[in-house]
């Protein structure tokens, strides 16, 4: 483009963004996604990045994600969603051979076909930004199915920390390379390698080499010591039309860069002062927002004062930032952007992670915000975010996969048109990464780049066209990147269609589905026929199916027995293998299909979890059972209840009020409230994040850790404890962070890094006379001060694992008080003889007391989750603690020693409900009890957790609370009315594992309370869950009739019990009627009936009739009637009481 030309864009931005002025953004009111994380099965965790992509070739897109827990390194766990077809996801992470690496995982996890065999590999980031959690990473091989982790094998020998990656075919010789970027946060370890990028050539032969320097030296982007030069988002995509891809490297506090491919095997650095935009990029979303046939690029800033900017590529390597022109001046600290078709209008809209917005795009190129009605929106911020389309209805779905804000939000639909492409290179790589598809129809042209990931994350790699009104795309073609053009013409649209190179044609793609699947469930001990059915989709239009078996080997069946076709293409099975032999839990069937193709052998695996149902109950406590279960009682009071994380209470002298951090306004602040949670203040208001409060002895001012203007590293502040008068002490570089007071107020301890490695300083409390303290090579964190002045406690790496260590002020010794690692925050009791601290010695953040000269520490608290930040109270009879034992960060309390007024005996022997013992409990203020097993306890095949409670000589209006805890998930029996204080007799409580969602383990079972007096706890018992009472279950049942306009899904969860969700949609608007009826056809509850608009439309049920009545247990059918009632489609269900 001209200079001419590239003027006359600025003025029509120019106009645009005056025209923007005037819009009101009415838009639709129809909301655009509706979540369904519960009824997909999915588990949330805490993800850096995820990755879509088809690993079985059944044409469902599957998702992996693997976690990254800052505060917790134990917690590393990874996912394979494998997508069953119907909005429900399986973890088949077992299908993963050999060990997967206990540590965190980066972002950059990305599908691809390293070695073109036809099945989707993965590249798996190990350590994310901590060097001390360095690799190596992972290459999962796919074999048929199955993953082997190669990467050694094949040349992947980095051991840095990896936190981003991206395939690219940079030589466009067919074979995808990879470019990883590599961190070092934190001391690096004993022989550590330089830390820089990998750019990582493949070889053709399934190997790769280290090719970096011959590539260009530039793309090291050397980083240490948090220092983020490494690249965050970052994206291989031809923005100069060459048809080589090039390479944009975003940079957190540092200018981003844009690399050139010269076509020679080297990339050069053309960075523009837009693209640049020294800031603090954290992602990147690449799409053509203005339907130029141009990549353009959103560069999200993952800080509250540093806006998000949208470059336009106006050729020629020029870029143009329309930000305020269209529309998107205020979109600040956003992390996780996406760009992608959400409404099929023929633009590309917008869609963040953080915060959870969604934008719009007009058509003219100005963004409307959204949010409101998008569906999506949360309190609180994700970090990943991928699109793809999981149902395969046309329109782009959103998995947001950090907990706990994330989700799976299915796209709600409309009723325009689309066109979605799969592509197969041949002379190309097979993936067709790098190659640009463009679609015209009419006067609109849209282009579509098949992307090696993005750095963090990595959408369905499937080219996606929104065509509004349109019916049919007139052109449609692919430039390979091995030069190779194609040219389709007059597609018709709403089908999604696989294009191979060269050949100039197209073919319809539908899913391999299965007709009759294996059951759910399955009670243990008992025959059952196996009935399935399946219909396998061919590759391509001339395969031939050579052979479809099924895998029965982990129910104790041969591994490969065949299934016989019939009619309509379908492949049956029947099998009655006995199951007695199989114990209580999860088992996998896989069907594999093989195919003859012109590429040659290509393989499709369907696959399905059965539970294996226990034949009888089991009890946990009471009557019989628990030996392996141990209870713990204290006297708790849970302070915070907020939807925010709330972290390290800090006591006033008089020991009536809190300083605490949170982020429930959005960034972390310093607040203050009183002692019971009461009364919560925000004492600092300021755009930077606050951390880490202390009080001064005099209770007037409040020490902190703040960015106030987040332009620089952390410093010490003070604060008056109303708030006003904040005060920057430090003002040095380095990080200077958790300050403590000394007890007579005059000085201030804390670490800092100003002299290259964390060390201990003191300075005055006015900021003056800084002096190091410790002056050790390894790092020393966390001072606390001893409430005589003479010694401070503090963390220390000098031996290798963290430990407490205390300083004698004046002596200058060090001794070590501690020998397994712990977390750094510790308390001293007033008196100055313990010291309270956390440490994860028993494999998991827990509480525990020492004496301040050494000895055994002793463990005071006892849950599964995690317990930290600890503080003493002024009088020594309470010990303030942090806690995600409620599936949140919140504060709680702890009476300490003499001080409890909770008192558990698990021999209770007078009142009893069943066998010889019971739970008797004496409260005199609030209580946490808590029943753990010796290992995690698979609850799979069991539906109801059920026990007895007896109120003892509770009064009426003895209490408010009574909730029992499963994993963070709370039931209030009160509140619920399922108990009844009054009633002074034995009452049998029953609660669904639905109500707590268990996704995993049971790790203990609590109980919290506010009770005042005696109570009861007996019959502790999982009761099992019922079989279907087919064998067989029919996913799909179509009347016939005209061809279906609409679709029903399977309801879920399916048994149910206290509610089920119930799903369909409507590809144009129509009159519905969606019932539920008998088996003797009597209707007896009307769900939806009137006119809807297009779209996906979700129900919940709660098993009544149409009067409000419970209905029977039993088996019942839910229709749809679409239009005149030629439309019917009809499913079963099973309702269990």
């Amino acid at each position: 483009m001209n200079s001419a030309i590239f003027r006359s864009w600025v003025g029509r931005y120019h106009i645009a963004f005056c025209v923007s002025l005037l819009l009101t953004g009415a838009g639709g009111t129809q909301t655009i996604f509706t979540e369904a994380t519960e009824e997909s099965g999915i588990l949330l965790l805490k993800s850096r990045g995820t990755a879509v992509g088809d690993y079985d070739n059944d044409g469902w897109p599957d998702i992996w994600s693997g976690e990254f827990d800052e505060a917790n390194e134990n917690r590393v766990r990874v996912a394979l969603w494998h997508n069953q077809g119907n909005v429900r996801f399986e973890n088949q992470i077992s299908i993963v051979r050999g060990d997967i690496p206990q540590r965190r995982k980066g972002g950059g996890p990305i599908w691809g076909d390293y070695d073109n065999d036809g099945d989707l590999d993965l590249f798996v980031a190990v350590g994310g930004f901590w060097a001390a959690d360095r690799g190596p990473n992972m290459l999962l091989r796919n074999d048929a199915g199955f993953f082997t982790d190669v990467a050694l094998a094949v040349g992947l020998t980095d051991v840095q920390a990896t936190d981003n990656a991206i395939w690219l075919d940079s030589d466009r010789d067919g074979d995808i390379d990879l470019y990883v970027a590599n961190m070092a946060c934190g001391s690096l370890p004993p022989g550590y390698p330089e830390p820089r990028n990998i750019f990582y050539r493949n070889n053709g032969d399934g190997t790769f080499a280290d090719a970096t320097e011959e590539m260009g030296p530039e793309l090291k982007l050397a980083d240490h010591n948090c220092i983020f030069e490494a690249a965050h988002g970052m994206v291989a995509g031809d923005f100069d039309d060459d048809g080589w891809p090039d390479l944009y490297l975003g940079v957190w506090k540092n200018p981003n860069y844009l690399f050139l491919n010269d076509g020679q095997g080297r990339f050069i650095d053309v960075t523009t002062r837009e693209i640049a935009d020294l800031g603090y990029t954290q992602d990147v979303a690449v799409g053509d927002i203005d339907n130029d046939t141009d990549l353009d690029l959103f560069q999200s800033s993952a800080h509250v004062l540093w806006r998000s900017p949208l470059v336009l590529n106006m050729g020629e390597g020029q870029f143009l930032d329309v930000t305020d022109p269209l529309g998107l001046s205020k979109v600040y600290h956003v992390v996780g952007p996406a760009l992608g078709d959400l409404d099929n209008d023929g633009d590309q809209d917008l869609i963040t992670a953080a915060p959870h917005n969604l934008f719009l795009n007009n058509g003219d190129g100005i963004y409307d915000d959204q949010t409101e009605r998008s569906g999506i929106a949360r309190s609180c911020s994700s970090h990943s975010l991928v699109l793809a389309d999981l149902n395969l209805d046309g329109f782009l779905d959103c998995f947001i996969p950090r907990s706990p804000c994330g989700g799976l939000f299915l796209n709600n639909g409309n009723e325009n048109h689309w066109l979605r492409v799969e592509l197969v290179g041949i002379k190309s790589n097979r993936d067709g990464i790098g190659a640009r598809v463009i679609a015209v129809t009419g006067d609109l042209r849209q282009r579509q780049e098949f992307l090696g990931g993005l750095g963090f994350d990595q959408h369905e790699r499937v080219g996606h066209f929104g065509l509004g009104k349109h019916t049919r795309v007139d052109r449609l073609e692919i430039r390979w990147p091995s030069g190779q053009v194609d040219a389709l013409t007059d597609i018709p649209a709403d089908q999604k269609i696989r294009v191979f190179e060269g050949r100039e044609e197209y073919h319809a793609v539908t899913p391999t589905v299965w007709v009759s699947a294996p059951p759910d469930t399955l009670l243990g001990g008992s025959m059952v026929d196996l009935k399935v059915a399946v219909r396998p989709a061919l590759f391509e239009p001339d395969a031939t199916i050579t052979r479809v078996t099924a895998d029965l080997s982990e129910l104790g069946g041969p591994a490969d027995l065949p299934l016989r076709l019939d009619e309509g293409g379908v492949y049956r099975l029947e099998s009655s293998p006995e199951i007695d032999a199989l114990q209580q839990g999860s088992y996998t069937f896989f069907v594999k299909i093989e195919q003859n193709t012109f590429l040659g052998d290509h393989w499709i695996q369907l696959s399905r979890t059965l539970v294996v149902l226990p034949v009888e109950s089991v009890g946990l406590f009471g009557g019989a059972g628990g030996e392996n279960w141990t209870w713990h009682g204290q006297d708790m009071m849970r302070v915070t209840d907020h939807p925010g994380a709330d972290i390290v209470a800090s006591w006033s002298p008089d020991g009536t009020k809190f300083a605490f951090f949170t982020d429930r306004d959005g960034n972390w602040e310093i607040y203050v409230m009183d002692a019971d949670g009461s009364h919560p203040v925000n004492l600092t208001r300021d755009p930077g994040n606050d951390f880490w409060p202390s009080w001064s002895p005099d209770g007037t001012k409040i020490a902190f850790m703040s960015k106030w203007d987040n332009d620089h590293d952390f410093e010490i502040y003070v604060i008056d404890a109303d708030g006003s008068y904040p005060v920057n002490l430090t003002m040095t570089e380095g990080k200077d962070d958790t300050p403590s007071w000394s007890p007579d107020g005059t000085k201030i301890a804390f670490s800092t890094n100003r002299d290259g490695n964390f060390e201990i300083y003191v300075v005055d409390a006015d900021g003056s006379h800084p002096v190091n303290l410790t002056n050790n090579d390894d790092d020393d964190f966390s001072p606390s001060w001893s409430p005589d002045g003479k010694r401070i406690a503090f963390q220390s790496f000098r031996e290798g694992d963290g430990e407490v260590y205390v300083l004698d002020l004046e002596t200058g010794n060090v001794a070590k008080l501690t020998h397994g690692w712990v977390a750094p925050a510790s308390s001293w009791s007033p008196d100055g003889s313990r010291i309270v601290f956390e440490s994860d010695r028993s494999g998991n953040l827990e509480i525990y007391v020492i004496d301040a000269d050494g000895g055994d520490p002793n463990k005071i608290t006892h849950h599964p989750e995690r317990d930290m930040n600890v503080g003493w109270s002024p009088d020594g009879s309470r010990i303030s603690f942090a806690s995600d034992r409620t599936g949140n960060w919140d504060l709680f309390i702890l009476h300490m020693g003499d001080t409890s007024q909770v008192e558990i005996d698990p021999q209770e022997r007078e009142t009893v409900f069943a066998g010889s013992e019971a739970l008797a409990v004496r409260a005199g203020s609030d209580w946490w009890l808590s029943w753990q097993p010796t290992a995690p306890f698979d609850w799979t095949g069991y539906a109801v957790l059920r026990f007895a409670f007896h109120p003892g000589d509770l009064s009426a209006s003895a209490g408010e609370e009574f909730s029992v805890w499963i994993r963070g998930k709370e039931v209030d029996l009160l509140r619920e009315g399922r108990i009844d204080l009054s009633v002074k007799e034995w009452q049998v409580v029953e609660i669904p594992f639905e109500q707590f969602e268990l996704k995993e383990p049971i790790e203990a079972i609590d109980f919290s309370g506010d009770f005042t007096g005696s109570f009861y706890i007996d019959d502790l018992r999982l009761v099992s869950a019922k079989p279907s009472s087919e064998s067989t279950a029919v996913l799909e049942e179509h009347v016939a009739g005209l061809p279906l306009t609409s679709t029903l899904e399977q309801n879920y969860p399916n048994p149910f019990n206290s509610a089920t969700v119930i799903r369909f949609a409507l590809l144009t608007a129509a009159n519905v009627d969606l019932a539920i009826f008998n088996l003797a056809g009597q209707r007896v509850a009307t769900l939806t009936q009137g006119d809807r608009e297009a779209g996906t439309y979700t129900v919940r049920w709660d098993g009544r009739d149409d009067s409000g009545r419970a209905l029977p247990s039993g088996v019942y059918l839910y229709r749809l009637q679409v239009g005149n009632g030629q439309e019917v489609e009809t499913r079963k269900l099973l309702l269990l009481r």
